[in-house]
C-alpha cells in the first residue's frame, strides 16, 4: 500500500485500481452469499422462511374486533404452521382379537418452539444483513463514480484526527483509488503520524518508502 501512494508508475497504479475494485466485489459477493443462504434455507423449509418475519409481524399486529366476527384474524399462525408444537399421532396398539385397535392422539412437539423463535432471529438477522449491505454497496458505487465525494471523507477523517491544512495539498491530485487506499491507512493512524504521512507523500525524496514504512510499524 505504502509503495501505491508514493510512486506513479502504472504497475502500482493497477494494484491500487485491482485493490479498490477487488474490496468492491467482495461486498458484493457478501450479498449473493446472504440472499444464496436465504434462497436456500427457503427451500428446504418448504417456501415458507421467506416472508416467514412479515408474516409473523402481521399475525401478531392484527388486531381482533370481538363486535364484527368477520373481522376477526383470517391468518394462522405462521409459527406453528411451520413448526407446529402439537400434532395428531396415530397409535396402534394390540387388541384382544390379535388385531391392532387404532387411535388418535395429540403428540407434543416442546422443541419446535425453540425452532420458531430461532429462525424468526434468523430471518431478521439476514434481513438486517442485506440492507446493511446494499447501503454499503451505493456507499461504495458513489466512492468509485464520485472522487469529490472521497475526498469529503478524506476531509472529515482528517478533522477528526486534527491533521494541519497545510499537508492536504497532496490529496487534491488523488484519484478514486488512491484515495480509497489513502483513507484505509488513515483509519489505522494518529493525528501526527497522517502528518508525517502526507509530507511523506508531498516531497519528492526517494527514502519516502523508508519512512512511510516506520509510520506504518508505529501504527
Amino acid at each position: 500500500m505504502s509503495m501505491v501512494l508514493l510512486t506513479k508508475n502504472k504497475r502500482h497504479n493497477l494494484r491500487a485500481i485491482v485493490y479498490n475494485y477487488g474490496f468492491a466485489f467482495c461486498e458484493l459477493l457478501n450479498l449473493v452469499v446472504v440472499i444464496v443462504s436465504m434462497c436456500l434455507l427457503n427451500l428446504v423449509l418448504n417456501s415458507e422462511f421467506a416472508n416467514y418475519g412479515s408474516n409473523v409481524q402481521n399475525y401478531q399486529s392484527f388486531v381482533p374486533n370481538d363486535r364484527a366476527v368477520e373481522l376477526t384474524n383470517p391468518m394462522t399462525d405462521p409459527m406453528c404452521h411451520l413448526f407446529p408444537t402439537q400434532v395428531s399421532c396415530s397409535v396402534k396398539t394390540g387388541a384382544i382379537t390379535g388385531g391392532a385397535n387404532k387411535g388418535n392422539i395429540i403428540c407434543l412437539l416442546p422443541y419446535n418452539t425453540f425452532y420458531q423463535y430461532y429462525f424468526l432471529i434468523l430471518w431478521s438477522w439476514y434481513i438486517l444483513l442485506i440492507g446493511l449491505t446494499s447501503i454499503g454497496l451505493v456507499y461504495r458505487l458513489v466512492q468509485l463514480l464520485l472522487p469529490a465525494f472521497g475526498k469529503m471523507r478524506l476531509n472529515a477523517m482528517f478533522d477528526a484526527l486534527g491533521v494541519s491544512h497545510e499537508n492536504r495539498n497532496q490529496v487534491e491530485n488523488l484519484n478514486s483509488w488512491e484515495i480509497f487506499l489513502l483513507a484505509r491507512l488513515v483509519g489505522t493512524l494518529k493525528g501526527s503520524q497522517v502528518n508525517k504521512l502526507l509530507k511523506a507523500m508531498e516531497e519528492d525524496n526517494p527514502h519516502n518508502i523508508e519512512t512511510l514504512s516506520l509510520i506504518v510499524r508505529e501504527a
